[in-house]
């Protein structure tokens, strides 16, 4: 989950983590990319799931979202 609040504007630099976070609209090239926040993202206390693959984190049920 995001600390700013929707309709913030942001600034994604290159290694913004890509899991967390849903591009949409006009997404071209590469970062940094400017964008407004459209939704703060959910994350959840905790999960209890089997083993799960490398790198992949539980924890986000819907990634925040920013449009470009």
């Amino acid at each position: 989950m995001r600390g700013e609040p929707e309709g913030a504007r942001l600034t994604l630099e290159p290694g913004f983590d890509a899991a967390s976070l849903r591009l949409t609209g006009n997404v071209v090239g590469d970062p940094p990319f400017n964008g407004t926040l459209t939704h703060k993202g959910w994350i959840a206390a905790e999960t209890r799931l089997p083993k799960l693959a490398v790198g992949h984190n539980a924890n986000i049920l819907a990634p925040a979202e920013v449009e470009l």
